[in-house]
């Protein structure tokens, strides 16, 4: 019978090529952008899921509030913290401290006298590969950052700087206007990794271990480097801890308060100069792009607004070409009358009818997809660079993407050719094959509204994409005064 369907189908279509082609076309471009949307939906909404442990692994901040109720969130924390909560709470196993200086800091590799100007150098502890994604492509991963003196580099950073030359075991000098007070810090290459994705909250390009930083830091007598990093009140690092599964935030909170609790009590001189409150934050990695509250990352989080936009959109745009298919299959009916009421008259029963229409239907929208894809591939490049994403071809492969294709794929298929189906298999078997079929009036209603419906989805797109667009420009041309 399917064998019967498809045959049909394919004769149906090299009868009316110019129909088919129209629709294939129409299909295509609409499918095209809804999934070059949706490409954009699953990078924000995986945000930082390329950690081993994503679920399991938290980051820390803190919420100063001063007497006067004015609040100050902070998203660096003293580096004690990590070691108290590793100690004191069962459901903690570990965690890690890092760091962002700020400011430039050159990276000069001597032989060749190449320098590059860089912000993008991450300071972490020797068990950074415990906790974050480090997708260390040559070099030992484990053992990446044990010498206090290795670096890790990208693999785009490693083709600037050492051009085809191998980096591993190359020596560069690094200098910072603070971090090494100007003087220089010799590190040699010790790993390559891949270069971060767009959909991770940190994407350095070369990852230092800060005990480097040992000899070039200067504390009050008697205070050593262990001693500051080990502060319950002091200094600020972006920190982490990684918690056994089902941790809740409730329980973690409890611990940290009860941490703060010691601290003012260890310390009175600290509870009677500091005026206000100390409330501790503690967030999921994968709910930090969207955190509103906090800065977690210096480029600035998600808005889940956008998302919910941009699926409307794409919802907006999948109706619009299924409705434009279904018109354009009810418009040529008249066309296929003769065909149905022939087949009836044979003894061809309705159901048998709908799998024809319903297999015409999925093939049209199959050969739509595969143009879809194919207009995806070459448009990505320039939908990365209006979109500021880096989203790779591998992307339409994950698990994700494959599963909302095949979806769309279905969904498509079935709500632009059910109505066509149903409508074309209801016909009068009489009525057709003496030429006498007509529209009802309830079908030339609903086609009319479809089209009214179409045509007011289509304005209502064009007049907030004309907005946008005249906004940017706005933004971009106007002066600051």
């Amino acid at each position: 019978m399917l064998k019967n369907y498809f045959t049909v189908a394919l004769r149906a279509f090299a009868k009316q090529k110019v129909y088919a082609v129209i629709n294939i076309l129409g299909l295509s471009v609409g499918l095209a952008a809804a999934l070059l949307i949706f490409l954009y939906l699953h990078s924000e909404l995986t945000y930082d899921r390329q950690f081993e442990r994503s679920e399991d692994t938290y980051i820390l901040g803190v919420k100063f509030i001063d007497k006067e109720g004015n609040q100050y969130p902070n998203t660096y924390v003293p580096g004690g913290w990590t070691t108290y909560l590793k100690e004191n709470l069962e459901s903690v196993t570990g965690g890690i401290r890092t760091m962002w200086m700020g400011m430039p800091a050159s990276i000069h590799y001597v032989p060749d006298d190449r320098m590059i100007m860089t912000e993008d150098i991450l300071w972490v502890q020797s068990n950074f590969h415990e906790f974050m994604y480090f997708p260390v492509i040559t070099g030992n991963r484990e053992k990446a950052l044990e010498n206090p003196t290795g670096m890790a580099i990208s693999k785009s950073s490693a083709r600037d700087l050492f051009g085809d030359e191998d980096p591993i075991g190359k020596q560069v000098t690094l200098r910072h206007s603070f971090a090494t007070n100007n003087q220089p810090l010799e590190l040699t290459v010790s790993a390559v990794y891949e270069d971060y994705p767009q959909n991770i909250h940190i994407r350095p390009k070369y990852i230092v271990n800060y005990y480097a930083l040992r000899p070039f830091q200067q504390f009050p007598p008697g205070v050593t480097f262990e001693q500051y990093e080990e502060h319950m009140y002091q200094g600020g690092y972006q920190s982490y801890i990684l918690t056994k599964p089902d941790t809740d935030e409730e329980t973690l909170l409890a611990g940290m308060n009860t941490m703060i609790d010691q601290v003012f009590a260890d310390n009175p001189n600290l509870a009677e100069e500091f005026e206000g409150t100390v409330e501790p934050v503690v967030r999921n990695v994968q709910d930090i792009h969207f955190d509103k509250e906090y800065a977690w990352v210096t480029e600035g989080g998600g808005d889940i607004t956008y998302i919910y936009t941009f699926a409307s959109i794409a919802l907006l745009i999948i109706i619009i070409a299924c409705i434009n298919y279904m018109n354009l299959a009810t418009a040529r009916s008249a066309k296929r009358s003769k065909e149905v009421g022939l087949r009836k008259s044979l003894g061809g029963e309705r159901q048998q009818l709908v799998g024809q229409f319903m297999m015409e239907s999925f093939l049209m929208v199959f050969l739509s997809f595969l143009i879809a894809l194919l207009l995806v591939v070459v448009i990505l490049p320039e939908f990365n660079g209006l979109a500021s994403t880096s989203i790779p071809y591998s992307a339409l492969f994950s698990t994700g993407i494959l599963l909302s294709m095949f979806g769309l794929l279905l969904f498509v298929a079935f709500m632009s050719g059910i109505y066509p189906a149903l409508f074309l298999s209801a016909m009068n078997t009489i009525d057709t094959l003496k030429g006498k079929f007509t529209f009802s009036k309830g079908s030339n209603i609903l086609r009319k509204s479809l089209i009214g419906f179409q045509f007011v989805i289509a304005i209502i797109l064009l007049i907030s994409t004309v907005i946008a667009v005249n906004q940017m420009s706005m933004m971009q041309s106007s002066k600051l005064n």
